[in-house]
C-alpha cells in the first residue's frame, strides 16, 4: 500500500489523538494556567476581613495603583499595566471587573465562612497571581436565599 501525504496526515492527526486521549485517560494535568505581571497594586477597602454579612448582597470596594482598569481592552493584545481585575468566592470566578466597586450576589451560597480573592488580569485575561487579595469572610443571612 502506498502512503499519500493525505493518508500520513490522518495517520498523524490520528496518533496525536490518541496520545492525547490516553494522557487525559491517565490523569495527565491540565496545562498551567496563564500567568501575568501587570505590575498592579491592589488594595481591598471593602469588605474587610473579618467581616460578617447579614444581607444577601455583597458590596466591593478596591483601589489599583500602577495599573489602568479599562475593559474595553479585554480579550485583545495584552498593553502594559492595562486590564481589568477578577473576583473568585471560593476559587470560582465571579465575573471580570471593570470599576472599583462591584456587587456580588450571594444567590445558592451557602451560609458560612467564604473567601473572596481580587486578582488584576491582563487583556487576555492571564492573572497576576502575585498581587492577589484575599478576605475572608462569615455570611450569616438574616433572611437566606434559596
Amino acid at each position: 500500500m502506498r502512503w499519500s501525504k493525505s493518508r500520513i496526515g490522518v495517520a498523524a492527526v490520528a496518533a496525536l489523538g490518541a496520545a492525547y486521549g490516553a494522557a487525559a485517560a491517565f490523569g495527565a494535568a491540565p496545562p498551567p494556567m496563564m500567568t501575568a505581571n501587570t505590575g498592579a497594586k491592589l488594595t481591598v477597602l471593602s469588605p474587610g476581613t473579618g467581616f460578617t454579612l447579614t444581607g444577601n448582597t455583597l458590596h466591593t470596594d478596591v483601589s489599583i495603583k500602577s495599573f489602568k482598569v479599562d475593559c474595553r481592552f479585554a480579550g485583545t493584545a495584552n498593553r502594559k499595566s492595562v486590564g481589568h481585575y477578577h473576583i473568585e468566592l471560593d476559587k470560582s470566578l465571579i465575573n471580570m471587573i471593570c470599576a472599583p466597586r462591584s456587587t456580588i450576589s450571594m444567590l445558592d451560597v451557602k451560609p458560612g465562612k467564604h473567601t473572596l480573592e481580587f486578582i488584576p488580569a491582563a487583556n487576555d485575561h492571564a492573572e497576576d497571581m502575585k498581587a492577589t487579595k484575599q478576605v475572608s469572610f462569615t455570611y450569616r443571612p438574616s433572611h437566606p436565599m434559596p
